[in-house]
């Protein structure tokens, strides 16, 4: 048990000692420059504590530049709980500085470990929930709740950085999303490339990579002729968003068509054969071919239309593999686009224990899974969870935990709704009690309740949303704090450190998707998900602070012209690459794409 402790105190002497060799390296970053003869003192002005972005000047001292980050905490911090940049700006000490540096970053990669786990863990099976107790259509619920599970840290992560503030972060918001989407599009998708070359579903991966294109064009054309966001561009993308879904639908009910069609076909075939004795043979040996390709492509939907039950046996059976070559030799290659969308958000599928199972099974990743217990624990408490067993000791716990978290979370807890009045969290505990109670009193200890998995996939899905939350306000904090203490813009922290960290996880997942013999899933993945991120990203979060009547400034950089281009790059270059390649990927593609990320 002491060990930790000694080695945080050896740390520390450490660097106490090393205290003017990191003064060397990190003086620019971690400390300002003593001011010149003719300095003139910091006078704090209601304007100055009020400035969009926050700019320490160089000319300013130490002390001035903390009572500056003091005075202007929208700008300077990211509406979080803890307040980093003031921890960091604030501290004389160098050597003090650099430890909360360190620290803040192991925290901010810790902060990232619980967001996936929310998401994968607890968000995506109540969506899944949900899906099932609306009995929304596949397709539907593909590119809608199950794409929202799929791009939760993302989303929120830009809902966070827009709303949290008082003054909106958008550069944060839009580098993080569209470096994130050329992080995907070039680098996750060159992998699955390489990975292994197949065939793509022609229809639909056009239609992802024109819609992608058409919304980097709209906002390139908001950032060159406006300053400030306006509420009808936000509106756009959600209605851009609404078009995307009605042309997933209008291709499933053309695929089921076909379907019919050639189902049909086979039949009439099938009853002719007969009529001519000279041709029975052949046409018997024809019909026994065909009946069968048409029983292995009717097992093949029953297992995609049941993916919901069960992914983890579709995805190992080597037999599905084979009836999915089969059914996809015979067929159109761009059926099944809500199986590409059900692999693509698999972890929206997968029960707990499955989850857990899969998490412990990889060596790899067995840090991250020590990391996890104790957060877990904390979500187990707070989040009621569909795929958990009726537990009536758990759901009182809920109903306090529950309360106190959703509290926390909006940053209300200490609000009193009435002057002298004590804070929300006491009326929260009088609320608590009474649930609990009527739970003690109505529910039974050992039979689960009739309607108990439905509500707790709406209970679920709304503490979810609260975890999440709270810990992407917390990841903006700590980048927000990078910034301030380097001078590096929000853009480029936004594009690099948040949108990297986000794609992580694609780049393992993906990957995994191909060898398990699922390509076309992976590649719809790589591209839907950066657009359905775009689409939503960029569009829910400006149209709420819009309507919160907040000035969100456009400010186009130098990065901002990057961004776009590279992004419009690498979408252009798939799309001429999938022509050129006659409708198949191979490792060209991959290279000419990884050339594009490389020279952004």
């Amino acid at each position: 048990m002491l060990r930790p402790t000694i080695l945080i105190l050896l740390l520390l002497l450490l660097v106490d000692n090393s205290g003017a060799q990191i003064t060397q390296y990190l003086q620019p970053y971690l400390s300002s420059p003593l001011p010149p003869r003719n300095h003139t003192p910091l006078v704090l002005t209601g304007e100055i504590c009020a400035e969009e972005e926050c700019n320490i000047r160089k000319e300013w001292t130490h002390d001035e530049g903390c009572a500056y980050i003091k005075c202007n905490k929208d700008a300077c911090e990211g509406g979080g709980y803890l307040q980093w940049s003031q921890y960091i700006k604030c501290e004389h000490r160098t050597s003090i500085r650099v430890v909360l540096l360190i620290v803040a970053i192991i925290y901010l990669f810790f902060l990232f470990i619980v967001m996936t786990v929310v998401a994968d863990d607890f968000f995506s099976p109540s969506i899944a929930g949900i899906v099932r107790h609306l009995k929304i259509s596949e397709s539907i619920a593909g590119v809608t709740f199950l794409a929202f599970g799929n791009g939760a840290p993302d989303v929120f992560g830009s809902i966070a950085s827009v709303i949290t503030a008082p003054k909106p972060k958008a550069d944060l918001a839009i580098g993080d999303i569209l470096g994130g989407g050329i992080f995907v599009t070039t680098v996750v998708l060159s992998a699955i490339i390489l990975t292994k070359s197949f065939r793509i579903a022609i229809l639909a991966t056009v239609r992802d990579i024109i819609f992608f294109i058409i919304a980097d064009i709209f906002i390139a054309i908001w950032f060159l002729n406006f300053n400030h966001v306006e509420i009808w561009m936000p509106l756009t993308f959600l209605g851009l968003y609404a078009a995307y879904v009605v042309s997933v639908i209008l291709m499933r009910i053309n695929s089921k068509r076909r379907k019919q069609a050639r189902h049909l076909k086979a039949e009439h075939q099938r009853k002719t054969s007969t009529v001519n004795h000279h041709t029975h043979k052949m046409s018997t040996v024809i019909g026994f071919f065909m009946d069968y390709a048409h029983v292995i492509n009717f097992f093949a939907n029953k297992k995609i239309s049941s993916m919901t039950n069960n992914v983890k046996d579709f995805m190992n059976s080597k037999e599905d593999s084979l009836e999915d070559g089969l059914v996809d030799d015979q067929s159109d290659d761009d059926e099944g686009v809500e199986a590409e969308f059900h692999i693509a958000h698999r972890h929206v599928y997968k029960s707990y224990d499955e989850a857990s199972l899969a998490f412990t099974d990889v060596e790899e990743i067995h840090f991250i899974t020590a990391v996890a217990i104790l957060p877990t624990f904390f979500f187990k408490l707070t989040i009621p969870s569909n795929e958990m067993p009726w537990s009536k000791p758990i759901l009182i716990i809920h109903c306090f935990c529950s309360i106190q978290l959703a509290l926390f979370a909006v940053q209300i807890s200490d609000k009193s709704p009435f002057h002298g009045s004590p804070g929300l969290w006491i009326y929260g505990l009088l609320v608590s009690a009474v649930l609990s109670i009527l739970a003690m009193i109505f529910t039974p200890l050992d039979r689960e309740q009739k309607y108990y998995r439905e509500v707790y996939s709406y209970l679920g899905f709304l503490m979810s949303i609260a975890w999440i939350y709270t810990t992407s306000s917390e990841i903006i904090n700590v980048i927000t704090m990078i910034g301030v203490a380097t001078g590096v813009s929000q853009e480029i922290l936004g594009l690099t450190i948040m949108a990297w960290s986000n794609c992580i996880g694609d780049v393992v997942s993906d990957v995994a998707v191909v060898k398990q013999g699922f390509p076309k899933m992976a590649m719809a993945a790589a591209i839907g998900g950066p657009l359905f991120n775009l689409l939503i990203g960029f569009g829910l979060p400006f149209t709420i602070a819009c309507l919160q009547g907040k000035q969100i400034e456009l400010q186009i950089t130098p990065v901002y012209r990057l961004l776009m281009l590279f992004l419009a790059i690498s979408l252009i270059t798939s799309l001429i690459a999938i022509f050129v390649q006659k409708f198949k990927v191979r490792w060209p593609h991959a290279v000419a794409l990884l050339a594009v990320f490389v020279s952004f």
